[in-house]
């Protein structure tokens, strides 16, 4: 009988000698591939400056004009020695302006404009003319509802935005949002406490914010970090609030269920914690083990075996012997384990919680290993190539040995995938 893991370890070597190949030949093609893309991007807009297509160059080297690189200086070269190219910019990010789809994408145009003007490529007239002409199309953009814009967005560029009156509306829509969402984004979120920092804690957004708090579904590490500085007697009472303390029964006594169920139940949450002895609990949980049989077939190891004929051409030509048989060894197993739990809980003011959990989890895994090339006079010599596409078919998807422990932790997780449903537990795991 082989060893499973000496078995896997020498099937992964020669595995890992092609796949490295591969890789390696991949990325060396990925980088010539973006380097020809680069080159044939710039010739073919040199080739338009020549025809005097120079909107068209325009937009093949817009890419790279503002780049500390090659290709960079290779188009500001192009720009700078055509006066009527040079000319056509601010006309074609007028059109680029014109034809960004949301807030984002206009900023994104927006910051190439200083950049442009850094390079030498737009006078100090056009790069002014430029921004507020972007300036301009966000605020009509937003008015007619084309952008949606809060503060979770750059709107740096647009004074027009940072207006008494749409400063406002923009906070008001950024509340709704975070109020709104499942997870807030966490720019968001620190933005509009930025906002209140900066306009008082007595501001009329510092009272829609303190009325807004409680809806808000703020993580754990932002409410301690953003909000407490701010707010922190509110802080405090919704984290407590938040806040779900656990005692765990199981039974039969099982110290290592109870040990194992323990950390997947604090792994759901860091607004849960587990308590015992005296200390009061917000819910008591209580797990049962009706069933748990426990299976695993032996470990199978079958040669394979190809004739030369059988190899491909080349490999069987430059790496064999004459008349050498290829063989390799297949090991088969599988584990399975049947299981039942019963979960209930008690909590106040709560319905009683019970389920119960029946299934079973079967894992069968295969080995390629010990590839070896077998001469006519039963000399032996490792093999460090795949046979054919049946040898590749055979052992291609293979998994390393699957142990007991291991669908152990898989029927852990179903119990706790059950707890989690409990109301409280549901509320608290929620918010991380």
């Amino acid at each position: 009988m082989h060893d499973p893991k000496q078995i896997s370890g020498e099937m992964q070597m020669f595995n890992r000698i092609i796949g490295t190949a591969f890789v390696l030949g991949a990325i060396a093609l990925a980088s010539c591939r973006t380097a020809d893309y680069a080159a044939d991007q710039l010739n073919d807009a040199e080739a338009d400056v020549t025809a005097g297509r120079y909107t068209l160059a325009l937009g093949k080297m817009n890419y790279y004009v503002t780049q500390q690189t090659p290709y960079g200086e290779r188009a500001r070269k192009t720009i700078n020695s055509n006066e009527k190219l040079k000319a056509t910019i601010p006309r074609y990010y007028k059109e680029l302006l014109n034809s960004a789809y949301s807030i984002a994408r206009l900023s994104e145009v927006g910051r190439q404009i200083p950049a442009m003007a850094q390079f030498g490529l737009i006078g100090k007239d056009a790069e002014t003319e430029l921004l507020r002409y972007a300036d301009q199309y966000a605020l009509e953009s937003y008015r007619n509802g084309r952008y949606k814009v809060d503060l979770s967005h750059d709107i740096s560029l647009y004074p027009s935005l940072q207006s008494p009156e749409i400063g406002s509306e923009i906070f008001l829509a950024s509340l709704e949002k975070a109020k709104g969402d499942s997870a807030p984004d966490p720019y968001l979120v620190k933005s509009i406490f930025s906002v209140v920092a900066n306009e008082g804690k007595n501001s009329p957004k510092s009272k829609l914010v303190l009325q807004s708090l409680p809806e808000m579904r703020i993580s754990k590490a932002q409410m301690q970090e953003v909000v407490a500085p701010l707010f922190p007697e509110q802080a405090r009472k919704i984290l407590a609030d938040r806040s779900v303390s656990v005692r765990l029964f199981v039974s039969p006594e099982d110290r290592l269920l109870y040990e194992d169920l323990s950390s997947k139940l604090r792994d759901i949450s860091p607004n849960i914690s587990l308590v015992s002895g005296s200390e009061q609990a917000t819910v008591s949980i209580f797990v049962k083990k009706l069933q748990w049989e426990e299976r695993q077939a032996p470990s199978m190891v079958q040669p394979v075996m190809y004739a030369q004929h059988e190899v491909d051409l080349l490999s069987a030509v430059l790496l064999m012997p004459k008349n050498a048989t290829y063989i390799y060894d297949v090991s088969t197993g599988g584990v399975q384990i049947n299981y039942a739990f019963e979960v209930k809980a008690a909590m106040k003011n709560e319905k009683p919680f019970d389920d119960l959990i029946r299934n079973k989890i079967v894992r069968e895994w295969k080995i390629c290993s010990n590839a070896r090339i077998q001469n006519v006079f039963g000399g032996v010599q490792p093999a460090s190539f795949v046979a054919n596409s049946h040898m590749q078919q055979m052992c291609n998807g293979g998994s390393s040995a699957v142990s007991v422990d291991q669908l152990r932790d898989a029927a852990i997780s179903e119990v706790v995938k059950t707890i989690r449903k409990i109301p409280v537990i549901d509320k608290a795991a929620s918010i991380r």
